[in-house]
This record gives structure tokens, C-alpha cells and sequence, in this order.
């Protein structure tokens, strides 16, 4: 069973349209899962999302913060991947993200002495191979999300990224930055996160994955 807890969609519609962009999909995603699983001052993850760490669709204050910290994000990713690709490289995008974000957080756990996060990416074809949403991970005291990657209509055309993190057992919150936060109460997160994708898009494709933990 799932609920949409945070309708953000004509907030971010608006936002898109006043800044021109398609969207800061995968700003977002990498915004969200940092804010939780970072766990400032020694808060844990689910303590953060209690915090609030995804604001309320009435908040448009707090979305708007969200969505200029996501549209940053978003713009170093798209130089990051462009400067890439230039340079002659060759790995998928997300194999490159993944890299580069664990590299940068190796680089700054040195130079501030404060534990990073990892970044793992896995290749994704069907709900059921969703990493880092397993039960002995949500019981675990290190929490770990997921970035999913899907494709629109035609496999490799038209990518969209969302995001998933598992806080018990039978609770879970996927981040979908077309539509908002949705809390999934079951144990079968990964087959809830399909039938929310299919409900939106209709027909999509699982196109990859990065897990990334504490």
C-alpha cells in the first residue's frame, strides 16, 4: 500500500517553467537520499525524515529551497557528465556518477575528517533486483538508499531518476520529483515502487541503479 505524502507537482512545474528547464530530476534524488542519510549532528536517517527533511507540498518556501539546491546539483552532474564525454569516456552515466561521488567522498572524509557516504551502481532490469531495500538493511544501524533510473515509453530515450529508502521493515519512502514523496507501508517495497511507476508513466523500463549508504 501506498500514499502520496507530498504532492510537489504544480510547485515543480512552475519552478521548471520559470528557470526553462525539463526538470532537476537527478538533483533532486542525490539532494534527498544526502539530507537523510548524511545525518547531521548525529541525527539518524529516520530521525531526519522526521525533521522533515522532504517538505510539505504546502510549504512552498521550503520547495523552493529544495528545488534551487536540486537545480545546483543538477547542473554540476550535467558538467561533470559533459566534461566526461569529452575527455573520450566511455562507462554509462550513472557508472560515471557513481565513481565520481564515491571519489569525492573519499577525498572530502580526509580533508574533513567526518565519515562520507558510498556510492555502488548496479545494473537494473526488473523490480525485484531493486538493491539496498532489503529488510536486514533497514534493520541495520547504517541505512542505505537507492537511486532508480527508468526510461519513458522507449528503453533509452527520455530518462527519468527517482529514489528509494527503506526504514523498517514495512516502511518505506520512495521520492518520484515529478509527482513527490509517496510512504509505502508493506513488505514489498520494490513491487509498490513499480506499480507507482506504471500508475504514472505507464509503460517504462528499469534502466539502472546506485545504492548508496552510510
Amino acid at each position: 500500500m501506498y500514499k502520496l505524502i507530498s504532492n510537489i507537482e504544480p510547485a515543480y512545474v512552475r519552478y521548471a517553467d520559470k528557470i526553462g528547464s525539463e526538470g532537476v530530476c537527478m538533483g533532486m534524488v542525490l539532494t534527498w537520499l544526502g539530507d537523510v542519510l548524511k545525518s547531521p549532528m548525529g541525527r539518524s536517517a529516520e530521525k531526519c525524515l522526521q525533521k522533515s527533511v522532504f517538505p510539505k507540498d504546502v510549504d512552498e518556501a521550503a520547495l523552493q529551497v529544495l528545488f534551487e539546491r536540486s537545480a545546483r546539483k543538477q547542473t554540476n552532474y550535467t558538467d561533470r557528465s559533459i566534461a566526461y564525454i569529452l575527455s573520450g569516456g566511455k562507462e554509462p552515466n550513472l557508472k560515471f556518477l557513481a565513481a565520481y561521488k564515491d571519489k569525492k567522498q573519499r577525498i572530502n572524509e580526509v580533508k574533513r575528517h567526518i565519515p562520507g557516504l558510498y556510492y555502488r551502481e548496479y545494473p537494473l532490469t526488473y523490480y525485484r533486483d531493486i538493491k539496498g531495500l532489503d529488510v536486514e538493511n533497514a534493520c541495520s544501524s547504517k541505512k542505505q538508499g537507492v537511486m532508480i533510473s527508468v526510461d519513458m515509453h522507449r528503453q533509452k530515450e527520455n530518462p527519468h531518476v527517482t529514489a528509494a529508502i527503506r526504514m523498517s521493515e514495512s516502511l518505506t519512502y520512495f521520492l518520484d520529483p515529478n509527482y513527490g514523496l509517496y510512504r509505502i507501508d508493506g513488505k514489498e517495497p520494490n513491487k509498490e515502487i513499480e506499480a507507482i511507476l506504471y500508475r504514472q508513466y505507464g509503460r517504462f523500463y528499469f534502466s539502472g541503479q546506485i545504492v548508496v549508504s552510510q
